[in-house]
């Protein structure tokens, strides 16, 4: 199954290197670094205990998991205003692209008429298909993109290499996502509604530049994120909708336990040989809540405090590595990190 989830590191790549090597005996499978839950969704396993420490990504997996009617209809409703985009954005590209020549070759130098030529130009298009939800302001989502836009053209004004009409265009159309994108990071902060704020978070992640996120330091529900660029543009959340449907999922999820909690509490659930722990473990940086200190814990648990079999991947220079070295083990180096298991 592919992940629901755009979340920083993903393993769906790796899959191919990792499932072969995990045991197909598993009573319960336990992931304490849940992220975007690659591996988690393609074992075999009879039951399943996952955590993250992040609250709002529990909290997307827990209304996954839901499955309930109105999550899913605001996602497809998301999708389907990302489709509608284009349609409605269609008619407008040519006259776009003149505004964005003119300002280019010179003829219009003034920014306040770039700003009302690109204005007017958004003005012939029925914004009010493209909002996802009611209360959605057509005025403003027009805003966002005309700001877009006018960005997107001084950039262009500034950069001689991409002048041609197709170079121009797909630039065009690049910042009209982006307006999108971002005016539904703007629905996200302005709404209270759980469901919808799971919803829409959900979805810019699947656009989101490296499926990642910062968090505003006073107001932690104000999020702001980049979007992914023109690679982003055509590239549908179908497949993720697929999953979030799918039977396999649903049966998945129904032996899942889900949990908000600090990693060495969750280990304790997998406590004889027939269960198996994954530990993808964070990398440990400056001011991260995994730090150095908790590699050396984890790797105490899992040497002398466990009787389950289980996996690490830890970077090839972490210093942990010498601890793991210690012990009879296996090992496998893997592009720049090292896979270790005690089976």
């Amino acid at each position: 199954m592919k992940s629901i989830i755009n979340w920083g590191k993903s393993r769906e790549k790796d899959l191919a290197c990792i499932l072969p090597m995990l045991p197909d005996d598993i009573d319960l499978f336990v992931d304490p670094f849940l992220g975007s839950g690659d591996v988690f969704l393609n074992v075999k396993a009879q039951r399943f205990a996952v955590s993250d420490r992040n609250e709002m990504l529990i909290g997307l997996w827990r209304h996954a998991s839901q499955g309930l009617e109105g999550f899913l209809e605001k996602l497809h409703a998301l999708d389907d205003g990302w489709r509608i985009l284009d349609e409605v954005a269609f008619p407008l590209m040519a006259p776009l692209y003149q505004v964005a020549d003119s300002y280019v070759r010179g003829v219009v130098s003034d920014y306040r008429l770039l700003v009302d030529g690109v204005g007017r130009v958004l003005g012939g298009g029925d914004w009010g298909r493209v909002l996802p939800v009611c209360w959605a302001s057509a005025a403003d989502l027009k805003m966002e993109l005309r700001h877009t836009l006018v960005a997107a053209m001084e950039a262009i004004q500034r950069d001689g290499r991409c002048r041609t009409q197709e170079a121009i265009t797909n630039r065009l159309c690049t910042a009209l996502k982006e307006g999108y994108f971002e005016y539904l990071q703007y629905l996200y902060n302005a709404s209270k509604r759980p469901q919808l704020r799971a919803s829409l978070l959900l979805y810019l992640l699947h656009f989101s530049k490296g499926g990642q996120f910062v968090t505003d330091p006073e107001e932690k529900h104000i999020v702001c994120m980049e979007y992914a660029g023109s690679v982003m543009n055509s590239v549908p959340f179908t497949s993720r909708l697929e999953v979030l449907s799918s039977g396999d999922f649903k049966e998945r999820m129904a032996r899942t336990t889900l949990a908000k909690r600090e990693y060495l509490p969750l280990l304790k659930h997998a406590s004889a040989r027939e269960d198996f722990i994954f530990a993808d473990t964070p990398t440990p940086v400056k001011d991260s809540a995994f730090t150095a200190k908790s590699q050396l814990q984890l790797a105490t648990y899992l040497l002398h405090k466990t009787s389950a079999r289980w996996m690490v991947i830890v970077g090839m220079e972490d210093p942990v590595v010498q601890r793991y070295r210690k012990h009879k083990l296996n090992f496998l180096p893997y592009e720049d990190e090292l896979i270790i298991w005690n089976y």
